[in-house]
């Protein structure tokens, strides 16, 4: 009886090499080992942070430029911080009524926004998977305070982790 795989043509076989982009980092932010996987499909982008292994609360967020948008105003210099105005996230999963889901909005649209930023061409769909500790050194996402020091700091340091992981 004949083999039903040749074994000699294992060996020979080039690797294959993935369609979809991957890129990951990780570090310690307020403590905590947070991760950052990003991938880079033919029509999205998806963006995991997360410090507890899971996925978490997801977003949408469409880079699709919509011409009813206007162009912000001559002489407005201070608003290249803000994310641009036509980015909406829409939730996939996760609870968008609640101090956590605005918290996770603004991760999302800040989170496209530096896709946008770093390539302007970059069209596709970004989809933002964000797991983080809620009671990191005091953070209380039922405090009217949705945006404190403390929570400021670590949302600046996971841009900086995405930021790491650029498949656009």
């Amino acid at each position: 009886m004949s083999a039903f795989i040749d074994a000699s043509l294992i060996d020979a076989a080039a690797p294959v090499r993935s369609p979809v982009q991957t890129r990951q980092a990780a570090r310690f932010i307020d403590g905590k080992h947070t991760e950052c996987l990003v991938y880079g499909f033919a029509d999205r982008i998806m963006v995991l942070v997360t410090d507890s292994g899971k996925i978490g609360q997801m977003l949408s967020v469409s880079l699709e430029t919509s011409s009813l948008v206007p162009p912000p105003p001559l002489g407005a210099e201070h608003l290249d911080l803000l994310p641009p105005s036509h980015i909406t996230p829409k939730y996939m999963l996760g609870a968008s009524n609640t101090p956590r889901g605005e918290l996770g909005q603004l991760y999302a649209v800040h989170i496209a926004s530096l896709v946008a930023s770093q390539n302007p061409d970059e069209a596709r769909t970004v989809i933002v998977g964000l797991a983080l500790s809620t009671n990191v050194r005091g953070y209380d996402y039922e405090d009217t305070e949705i945006m404190g020091a403390k929570e400021r700091s670590r949302f600046l340091d996971v841009l900086e982790l995405v930021a790491k992981c650029k498949v656009w």
